[in-house]
């Protein structure tokens, strides 16, 4: 038996616009928050090698953690936890503007800046430290030496790095766990709609339910007698 996919219906209204409408979401979120993530991944970065010991702390916590916490989980926070901590005034006016988008641009955001930051802190133990002395033995101030001269070095290091970590903004994964990668985004398109709150309510107690037939004592339809002296179903 054969079957003839038209897919030609997938240009017929509604399910164009539909597609159109998906696509322009997609890509304006990718570069949203891909460019926020990198500019904001490379500032923490290059806070590693400040002269002050609590700015190389905050950006060596600020990428072990938000680069260990699962993306998915930080896309429930941003949007279920993140707005109770803030005052009802606030709050309101949050959702009425469409925190959907915004939970996802900020997810994606801190989780993409915090894989730069990783890339950024690795990239600079490369440049050698006579640059550095020799930059500072000019009269250069910190700042200028990392921005005139470690920082364009640096750049040149880590760009192929970089580009494979902005794949998650709008459709890849560098581990290639593309099934993770399309509940992530699917959830990150849906989020605000009707099927993701009855998902984020649903009771624990019906996810462990489970295949009846796979309980302890019930035995399937096709489930066969135990091997002797086995104790196993074969």
């Amino acid at each position: 038996m054969g079957y003839e996919v038209q897919w030609s219906v997938l240009w017929d209204q509604p399910y164009r616009d539909w597609i159109l409408e998906g696509l322009y979401l997609t890509v304006q979120i990718s570069l949203m928050a891909g460019l926020c993530g990198l500019a904001i991944g490379i500032l923490v970065g290059m806070l590693s090698e400040s002269p002050r010991r609590s700015l190389v702390l905050l950006s060596a916590c600020y990428a072990e953690v938000f680069r260990n916490i699962p993306l998915l989980v930080q896309l429930f926070f941003a949007y279920f936890v993140l707005p109770l901590l803030l005052p009802l005034s606030i709050r309101r006016p949050l959702y009425e503007i469409g925190w959907e988008w915004g939970s996802a641009v900020l997810t994606l955001t801190v989780y993409t800046s915090a894989k730069v930051t990783g890339h950024v802190r690795s990239g600079l133990n490369t440049v050698g430290k006579g640059l550095r002395e020799a930059a500072l033995s000019t009269g250069l101030s910190w700042w200028q030496m990392e921005r005139r001269i470690v920082v364009p070095l640096l750049l040149r290091l880590i760009v192929p790095n970089i580009t494979t970590e902005l794949l998650p903004c709008h459709g890849g994964g560098r581990d290639g766990n593309h099934l993770h990668d399309a509940a992530d985004r699917f959830s990150i398109l849906s989020l605000g709609g009707s099927e993701y709150r009855r998902h984020g309510r649903l009771p624990l107690a019906r996810l462990d339910r489970g295949n009846p037939h796979e309980r302890r004592g019930a035995k399937g339809p096709h489930s066969r007698p135990a091997a002797p002296g086995t104790g196993l179903t074969a």
